[in-house]
């Protein structure tokens, strides 16, 4: 498969997806393509902010790492999100890590670049819609993590992040490790979850990747809110 163009990356990006045709065109000359390799990490927390990442190809963990060690994931970056954009803003330290999941390529801009642009007033509002959608995330995540039982938290994250392919069931292909720590829950317990979940025809298993047979089904449990 060609790979796109940085011009037609940038346009499927949420922040830059509401520019015109020149200005995507000014940013695509300020980008590089680099490819990444399975398990590289593009930056890690409490690193200095140098570049923001858009995914090209394959797909990125953004993780947190507790002072007592305990590591959560919180988002799976796919092609076409951007990564690193509030630590860009701010200066700040990168406040997560991210780490590629299987080989793939990302568009480079640097932070000089990057904010060169925001003289800019369409790109100035792209930013404040990613960024007012980054915080509804973090909002629905500490709802998610506080108020939902296990259960429904596999559920959410299953359904969050199946992919459509042909006339089989959505598939997720997700580790349970990875599953596990976007759920706040340790491995065993989610495994146990599952299998119930399996044995109830919700799920099935082609593999390691994770078919969901009875969407409606997984709707109803994410929406569970006592523990069965």
């Amino acid at each position: 498969m060609p790979i796109p163009a940085p011009a037609e990356i940038l346009t499927q990006c949420p922040l830059f997806a509401d520019l015109n045709t020149e200005q995507i065109s000014s940013i695509a000359k300020r980008c590089t393509m680099r490819t990444t390799r399975k398990g590289e990490v593009l930056f890690s927390q409490g690193d200095d902010s140098e570049s923001l990442f858009i995914m090209v190809e394959g797909a990125a963990t953004i993780s947190l790492l507790s002072e007592a060690g305990r590591e959560m994931i919180f988002h799976i970056a796919k092609p076409g999100d951007s990564i690193g954009e509030i630590s860009l803003l701010d200066g700040e330290p990168r406040s997560a890590t991210c780490t590629i999941r299987d080989v793939g390529r990302v568009l480079v801009l640097r932070r000089a670049d990057f904010l060169a642009l925001l003289d800019d007033p369409a790109l100035s509002r792209s930013i404040i819609n990613v960024l007012c959608m980054l915080l509804r995330r973090s909002t629905d995540r500490a709802e998610f993590l506080a108020l939902r039982p296990l259960r429904a938290r596999v559920a959410h994250v299953l359904m969050g992040n199946a992919i459509e392919d042909g006339p089989r069931p959505p598939q997720v292909r997700l580790t349970q490790q990875e599953l596990a720590l976007m759920c706040g829950a340790a491995r065993p317990r989610v495994n146990q979850i599952l299998k119930a979940l399996e044995a109830e025809g919700v799920i099935s298993k082609d593999g390691r990747i994770t078919l969901l047979s009875d969407m409606e089904a997984l709707e109803d449990i994410a929406q569970e809110l006592d523990e069965l």
